[in-house]
């Protein structure tokens, strides 16, 4: 879903086909997960697709990070991702 987003700085914006703003997100260069993990704490989930920082059930929003090669990739919101048991 990134592959149409262009950098600035530190963030991405990707784009629709109709050159249309479709996402922000924030994009750190040289951030290591565990340096991140070691200012943020740990995520509610850890896996193979990322990183997902959510400690309020009861809103409406996660925090995703997408990861690649142990560095952080993207930081963005989005809805709120079920977690374990919810449905």
């Amino acid at each position: 879903g990134q592959s149409n987003a262009k950098r600035y700085g530190d963030l991405a914006v990707a784009y629709d086909s109709d050159d249309k703003v479709k996402n922000i997100y924030v994009a750190p260069s040289n951030i290591s997960v565990e340096e991140f993990k070691s200012l943020h704490g740990t995520p509610t989930i850890d896996d193979n697709d990322g990183l997902v920082y959510d400690d309020n059930p009861n809103n409406d929003f996660s925090i995703l990070i997408t990861t690649e090669n142990g560095e952080i990739k993207t930081i963005e919101n989005v809805d709120q991702i079920p977690r374990g048991s919810e449905n």
